[in-house]
């Protein structure tokens, strides 16, 4: 065999190997592009999924009233100390004047009426929800739109999270694409009106 024909090969094998770095490269890098744009699957957070129904109960407050499972209302589940759940409290005190936004204390009932609850914001403990409703991790949130189906489901870990969580519940749209889910930072949703931003 001549020279030339080695130093071809050899060119040949270096090429083919630099492709294939330059390939796998590529593959990892659109991998980790696609994770930031949409995330796989939302979180499982309590075992309703999106557009199951919800039955139009009562349930007791943690003040001694009684609240409507009706929509639209966001659920949002929570616990003092968890450290994953941050300030969920004082983030849904803040929102309880803008939306429909219930605290879901996951704690036992005697705890959980034990607990100081903010002024305006109604809580109720997470045993006395339906079991499809009860959370599987903390912090949770599960919205009930206008006709009795669950229209949002995750986990929010800021007040930005909670306030578009309940815009969703809110505008959720649930006639129009049924079966579609639209994915979002803190888990997933049906479509919905979304507000005018404000100046």
């Amino acid at each position: 065999m001549s020279t030339v024909w080695i130093v071809s090969l050899v060119l040949a094998w270096v090429v083919i190997v630099l492709l294939t770095v330059a390939l796998v490269s590529l593959l990892r890098q659109f991998g980790q592009l696609k994770a930031l744009i949409a995330p796989a699957e939302a979180p499982r957070v309590v075992a309703a999924d999106l557009y199951d129904e919800i039955a139009r109960i009562d349930v007791p407050t943690l003040a001694g009233g009684r609240l409507a499972l009706e929509g639209p209302l966001l659920l949002v589940a929570h616990q003092p100390g968890c450290a994953s759940c941050g300030d969920v409290e004082r983030d849904l005190a803040a929102l309880a004047g803008e939306a429909n936004v219930v605290s879901v204390l996951a704690l036992p009932r005697q705890a959980a009426a034990a607990h100081p609850t903010p002024p305006g914001l109604t809580a109720v403990a997470a045993e006395d929800l339906p079991a499809a409703l009860r959370p599987a991790a903390l912090p949770a949130l599960v919205g009930i739109s206008r006709e009795g189906l669950v229209c949002a489901v995750g986990q929010a870990s800021d007040y930005a999270q909670l306030r578009e969580a309940a815009e969703a519940t809110a505008g959720a749209m649930m006639a129009g694409a049924p079966g579609s889910r639209r994915l979002t930072r803190w888990g997933a949703c049906a479509p919905y009106f979304e507000s005018a931003p404000t100046r």
